[in-house]
């Protein structure tokens, strides 16, 4: 049996509290939760309201500074059969957790899936005048 669960780091000095697929999730400042891989990657893609302080800047302890241990992303990957090196160089995306193997099928993806809720217009633009892209996923 594949075990796809991995630590999810909050590397924050505050505490990390986020609402998501309906759960309440709490990381304590410098620690970790374990999550299912494909969980955590759509979970640390997911939008964290921010907090802003009197001065209206972003209150520290919204900050969402969390990551997946290097080490359980490596052996979920060679699980995966994804052999390492340059080569092995994947895309994911962040609003839906699909990964893919060529940055094309990526780009692809995203015109097809997710165009409208790109933030970056810039970004966007690009995407749509990139004749190479077609939309359709390879």
């Amino acid at each position: 049996m594949i075990d796809n669960m991995v630590r999810v780091y909050n590397r924050n000095a505050w505490d990390f509290s986020q609402r998501f697929k309906g759960d309440d999730i709490k990381i304590p400042a410098n620690s970790f939760i374990k999550m299912d891989y494909d969980e955590a990657v759509m979970f640390l893609g997911s939008y964290s309201e921010m907090k802003y302080d009197k001065g209206g800047m972003q209150d520290p302890r919204s900050y969402k500074w969390l990551e997946i241990d290097k080490d359980d992303k490596e052996r979920i990957r060679r699980d995966r059969g994804v052999s390492p090196g340059e080569d092995s160089k994947t895309w994911d995306c962040q609003s839906c957790g699909k990964t893919f193997r060529t940055e094309k099928g990526y780009l692809n993806h995203i015109k097809s899936k997710h165009l409208d809720e790109m933030v970056d217009s810039e970004k966007r633009d690009e995407i749509l005048d990139n004749d190479d892209l077609d939309g359709s996923e390879e």
